[in-house]
């Protein structure tokens, strides 16, 4: 299980920095080994937070029996207030139905098969947090990967210092000083290596989607699925880009301040679900670009 594995790792690489790197090196008795413990302290709180509201978070489900405005006011004016009841004539006609969820799905919705349901802004379903990544919970992802990136990062430099000043003439400190702990470092450190690279890139590329308000399945389907169709030439505008500042808000929040904290800036409103089907042009340019593909 990807949760007992990160869980091991993490307590292991807190071990040995707080047993081994700490007082070996910097002590507990002197102001950097109290800062550098504090810092990593808060890195780890925050990875740890951004990671548990990422899994435990629903992702955005879309409310039973949801369905789109205009349906709605069809309805309300003939005095149908439920979907089976509304004639054929007020059913609309953009395919965003899901017949496994029986139910409309709003703008940027998409049915998760690992989770059967369908989820608001979609990005995928990811295995590490064994959840989607959805409109309720992709700034906790994006925050993940972020403290993810700079905890591992902080670690990694922390630990090859330490063995660094191991090595100089000036210390006082011998290899066989941490002999019983030099695999354990030296396993940790190679690992944690490995995951600040995987990390950084997984990072930098959910910046450049929210940068862009997309979403990975938008991103395919905007500037992968043309580039493979026939017709080359056909780019679909993607109408939720709102400039980069915006769409940083839309995600993180509308202040700053709340950027890097893993609190919930999405308050699941009616705009939220989208309204109005305002994309239906998109929509219907989508499914072209998909079905001419080689």
């Amino acid at each position: 299980c990807l949760q007992i594995f990160l869980f091991l790792l993490i307590s292991t690489a807190a071990y040995c920095y707080y047993a081994v790197v700490i007082p070996l090196w910097l002590t507990w008795e002197s102001t950097a080994g109290i800062a550098s413990g504090v810092m990593f302290f808060v890195l780890l709180a925050l990875m740890t937070t951004s990671y548990l509201r990422t899994w435990l978070s629903d992702p955005g489900t879309v409310p039973a029996g949801w369905m789109p405005e205009e349906m709605m006011e069809q309805g309300a004016s003939q005095g149908v207030l439920e979907r089976d009841a509304l004639p054929m004539a007020a059913q609309p006609k953009d395919g965003r139905y899901c017949r496994r969820c029986d139910g409309y799905k709003p703008p940027r919705a998409q049915h998760c098969k690992q989770c059967g349901k369908c989820v608001l802004r979609m990005d995928h379903h990811c295995p590490w947090v064994q959840n989607c990544v959805g409109e309720a919970n992709t700034k906790f992802f994006i925050l993940f990967l972020f403290y993810g990136t700079v905890t591992s990062l902080y670690y990694s430099v922390s630990v090859i210092w330490f063995l660094w000043a191991l090595l100089s003439r000036e210390s006082k400190l011998k290899f066989r000083d941490i002999a019983g702990f030099l695999g354990m470092l030296l396993g940790t450190l190679i690992i944690i290596v490995c995951l600040t690279l995987m990390l950084a890139s997984l990072f930098g590329w959910n910046a450049y989607l929210l940068m862009r308000n997309q979403t990975s399945i938008e991103n395919y389907d905007i500037e992968v699925a043309p580039s493979r169709s026939r017709n080359k030439a056909k780019k679909v505008k993607h109408r939720y880009d709102i400039g980069t500042y915006k769409n940083i808000q839309s995600v993180m929040g509308q202040s700053p301040l709340i950027w890097l904290l893993p609190i919930a800036p999405w308050s699941g409103s009616k705009d939220d679900m989208g309204g109005k089907n305002e994309d239906e042009e998109d929509e219907h340019e989508m499914k072209a670009l998909r079905s001419s593909e080689d």
